[in-house]
């Protein structure tokens, strides 16, 4: 699974969006596709949200938990990076680095570091606290529209 992950950021990164408007939401509609994830009803045991590539946090589900996750790719990560870890602290989550192997944009002579909060079972809990991070980080709101990634 980690390796699939790792393969499919990684395209996410280089590839340019082709998205039509039925891979775009706002916030405020997630519930709907969280719930899907955790019936294991999407292509894949995640999906991200990005509005500029910078902002992409992944929502994670394996083994009945929800997960937040931020990969720092590109140069302009290593702020929000600062900001997940920052928020997660605020919030009482603790937050674990780990890596998809993927190679950062940036002058790095390791692999692209993902830092990862466990938020739980809950659905509810989960959206509000992607939202929270959304809110803190950028200063988002829930009518936010973010393309649907992969």
């Amino acid at each position: 699974m980690k390796k699939f992950l790792a393969l499919i950021m990684s395209f996410l990164i280089f590839a340019p969006s082709h998205a039509d408007t039925s891979n775009f939401v706002s916030y405020q509609d997630t519930k709907p596709v969280l719930k899907k994830l955790s019936l294991g009803q999407m292509p894949y045991e995640f999906f991200g949200l990005t509005s500029n590539g910078v902002d992409c946090v992944y929502f994670v589900f394996e083994n009945g938990i929800y997960s937040l996750e931020f990969e720092v790719m590109v140069e302009p990560q290593k702020h929000v990076a600062e900001k997940f870890k920052e928020w997660a602290s605020i919030n009482g989550l603790h937050v674990s680095q780990t890596t998809y192997g993927n190679q950062p944009q940036y002058t790095s002579t390791s692999t692209a570091p993902v830092y990862r909060v466990i938020l739980g079972g809950n659905l509810e809990e989960t959206y509000r606290f992607g939202l929270s991070f959304y809110h803190f980080a950028f200063g988002y709101e829930e009518s936010k529209l973010f393309e649907l990634v992969p």
